[in-house]
């Protein structure tokens, strides 16, 4: 039996958070357990069509391939830290998506499951072009959300068509939309639902709770034709007379990406995903659900060419960020890249994620939880046992033991893999550490250090302890990879992680006791916290494109210049610090970028109505120029909007960093056409 294991493919708008992560991270723990004992691919990659990326692209002013091309690498960046084991990792850009998504339409346009219909759709008539879904928002029809979005509201999770928006308005030009008439391809849902529910109701046994009753609701519903197609530049080409200047709706392609990925990367890839010797097991969350139990096998049951259609669904609620929701958009939660500065090891967060999945309904991520589980539990029972176990031995002498199996913890295993069986992630924790604390309850009672314990007991002891050691890393290991290698390490043990390994004996290997984790302490704590927040919540700035039109020296400040800056639509004066390090004619001519709802101020009698931005490092400053832009041009960038106008002191709070691209805020933003002069250069901006 070949096991197929998928994360839903993360959407490539943004860096992701932990919301975000929990279905990746629960899909590779699943998948690093079944790898114990079977046959494994564990198959993921970057949904990178969609009307978002095109609009975010737009905003950015690059196009959709350099906005794709720069998230995929900082995604995957982000996925090898927090250790994910994909065997193949891919895009939904790639020609074998094309190519695999044109040839199962073709395949259901053959089999008669794919329609034309002419139906009413928004068009804005200010950028002369239709709206389809995320280029409209609106107030949902469902909950009274008014942020919504034309495909699916991110509040109560309804799926919509643009028309549906109560109030709606066009994401381009802000401007009310018209409705006009235009043609679609939709594949005939109504025709399939015999196959899809069948298909439904002879594995839905062992899927989550939600995932079942939310496609029972579709069924319920009735199934309807669904448009496939969008009137949109990015996407996969529509291979049909007629439909050349369409491409493909973003969830028609994007599961498609799961044969793609394996095929561009395993020449047996037929193998894993064609034939009945196989079992697929999909994780998401709750928001995906009908695009995998329905859309998707839909797709290729209609395809009929022996397509292997999902076995077990495994879907999770959301995981809040203390009293909110993640959120991408608004920057709020802990992203990817923010547990990666903390110091604070992946398997740690790994651990934390999913000691707080949100199997069955939702859960919050707070600071104080995650030091509480990162020291009582991570620290104070797992590590705890390894240390004074090792630690004993090492100072008894006794670095070579060969292990024993006089301990019986067999139903404390069993609930464990059982629980990794049914997917029971956060279950199956709790039996790790209930394993944890059985063996330093044995070692505490058994007391190998008492007097009256002659050598041959001492050993003895010690034996059965490393022996439940070494099972513990075992069961450890699909959650904290890395932790289980390490107390491996420690204790000598070099054979196969595998199931079959556990209660087998060894030859143990004493050195000395590390410490496998740092204790997150007060202090620590605090600072990531309020680093955090402070980073979420600070007003945003603007920051605006301007020529320096003359230059000169403040009457009342050696280190002052005076610049007259050009904004395009008007004139600022700007008081700075550079005259240490510029000659006046090196600036006077200069494109640079300006802080441009900054309050005014006085700087020694001289009104400065901005700041002018340049790099701090070590051996000089240097002005951030941007030649590539016009005065008046804004740089934009995700996650803070900009305040009306924000003070001096609220500026000083914000944490400016300049890497290989513009930093702000913790954010990594496609601002390289910046770079001018600094390539290279790293430090804060100021």
């Amino acid at each position: 039996m070949k096991h197929v294991v998928t994360a839903a493919l993360p959407y490539v708008n943004n860096t992701p958070h932990l919301g975000n992560l929990v279905q990746v991270l629960s899909a590779d723990v699943y998948a690093r357990y079944k790898r114990l004992d079977d046959d494994v691919l564990f198959v993921c990659g970057t949904d990178e069509h969609g009307t978002t990326t095109e609009l975010i692209a737009r905003e950015k002013d690059v196009s959709p391939r350099e906005l794709v091309d720069y998230y995929y690498k900082r995604h995957k960046h982000i996925y090898d830290w927090f250790n994910c084991s994909f065997d193949c990792f891919g895009r939904t850009s790639s020609q074998e998506n094309i190519e695999r998504t044109q040839a199962l339409f073709q395949a259901l346009d053959d089999n008669g499951y794919i329609d034309e219909q002419t139906t009413t759709q928004l068009y804005d008539q200010q950028a002369d072009q239709f709206l389809p879904d995320r280029y409209v928002e609106g107030t949902c029809p469902e909950c009274g959300y008014d942020d919504a979005d034309g495909d699916q509201c991110e509040q109560c999770g309804a799926l919509l068509e643009p028309t549906d928006l109560v109030n709606p308005k066009s994401t381009i030009t802000d401007e009310t939309p018209v409705e006009r008439e235009t043609t679609h391809l939709y594949i005939k849902l109504d025709e399939l639902q015999d196959k899809v529910e069948d298909h439904f109701d002879d594995v839905n046994d062992a899927w989550s709770t939600n995932a079942v009753e939310t496609t029972k609701a579709w069924f319920n519903d009735g199934l309807e034709s669904r448009a496939i197609t969008r009137d949109l530049d990015w996407g996969v080409p529509v291979p049909k007379d007629g439909f050349q200047d369409k491409v493909f709706y973003v969830w028609f392609d994007a599961p498609i990406g799961y044969i793609s990925i394996t095929e561009e990367h395993r020449d047996d890839w037929q193998s894993h995903w064609q034939g009945d010797d196989i079992h697929l097991t999909q994780f998401m969350g709750k928001d995906n659900i009908p695009f995998h139990s329905v859309m998707f096998p839909a797709t290729l049951l209609g395809a009929d060419d022996d397509w292997h259609v999902i076995d077990t669904l495994e879907s999770n609620e959301y995981l809040n960020y203390e009293d909110k929701q993640f959120s991408k958009s608004n920057g709020v939660g802990v992203f990817g890249d923010d547990a990666m500065q903390t110091g604070i090891p992946a398997d740690s967060w790994r651990y934390y994620v999913i000691r707080n999945r949100p199997a069955k309904s939702d859960t919050t991520f707070t600071w104080d939880d995650f030091q509480e589980k990162h020291n009582a539990e991570l620290i104070g029972c797992i590590a705890n046992l390894v240390n004074r176990v090792v630690g004993y031995a090492a100072n008894e002498d006794l670095d070579d033991v060969e292990t024993r199996t006089g301990v019986d913890y067999d139903d404390t295993v069993d609930d464990i893999t059982g629980a990794y069986d049914n997917r029971r992630l956060k279950v199956a924790l709790d039996h790790v550490l209930r394993l944890a604390r059985n063996g330093n309850e044995y070692f505490q009672q058994a007391a190998p250090w008492e007097a009256s314990v002659d050598e041959d007991e001492e050993r003895r002891i010690v034996a059965n302890t490393l022996t439940l050691i070494k099972d513990l890393s075992i069961v450890l290991h699909p959650v904290c990879p890395d932790t289980a290698q390490t107390i491996q390490d420690q204790i000598g043990y070099t054979e196969e992680t595998a199931l079959n390994a556990i209660h087998e004996t060894f030859n143990a290997s004493i050195d000395e006791a590390e410490p496998i984790f740092d204790k997150v302490d007060d202090d620590t704590l605090m600072a990531l916290q309020d680093e955090h927040d402070e980073a979420t919540e600070t007003p945003g700035i603007e920051l605006t494109v301007g020529t320096i039109t003359d230059v000169t020296i403040h009457d009342d400040a050696d280190n002052l210049y005076v610049e007259t800056v050009d904004l395009g639509s008007e004139t600022r004066q700007v008081v700075s610090g550079l005259r240490p390090y510029y000659d006046a004619d090196e600036l006077d001519g200069c494109n640079v970028v300006i802080v441009s709802n900054l309050e005014p101020a006085e700087l020694r009698g001289v009104k400065s109505e901005g700041m002018l931005l340049a790099i701090d490092t070590d051996d000089e400053v240097s002005v951030i120029t941007a030649d590539n832009y016009e005065a008046g041009d804004t740089i934009t960038y995700e996650s803070i909007t900009p305040a009306e106008d924000i003070t001096f002191e609220d500026f000083k709070s914000l944490d400016l960093r300049f890497d290989d691209t513009l930093l702000i805020n913790g954010e990594h933003h496609m601002q390289s056409e910046l770079l001018g002069n600094l390539e290279g250069v790293s430090g804060p901006v100021r």
